[in-house]
């Protein structure tokens, strides 16, 4: 397994289970992203981070909370590894789009897609 791939797969389980970064505790993200995912209030954008689709519920606190952990941490990626930020965030898009699972939304040419 690459080290990219590992870093990911850090970064992703991080993201849905670290509850010292949210003020929300881990099971209840875990399960209002996946709600907010599911009945798509928010989707995977190419840049790595998530977006609005439909600002209802606590969407809005979900998205700003993952995503300045993401941003942390793809930060953190992009000092390790020696590679630009934006490409850090560039290959976690790629990766997120390729994992998000069949119903959910991704950002494709500036319009909401379901895959």
């Amino acid at each position: 397994m690459s080290i990219r791939r590992i870093l990911f797969s850090a970064l992703l389980a991080s993201v849905l289970f670290n509850s010292s970064v949210f003020a929300m505790d881990r099971d209840t993200l875990r399960q209002k992203y996946a709600e907010a995912k599911q009945s798509g209030l928010i989707g995977e954008r190419q840049d790595g981070y998530l977006g609005i689709i439909k600002n209802q519920g606590d969407a809005a606190i979900i998205v700003e909370r993952i995503n300045n952990f993401r941003k942390k941490r793809y930060q953190e990626v992009s000092k390790e590894s020696s590679l630009p930020l934006s490409e850090v965030e560039m290959r976690a898009g790629q990766r997120l789009y390729e994992k998000a699972e069949p119903g959910s939304f991704i950002l494709i040419n500036g319009k909401w897609v379901k895959k």
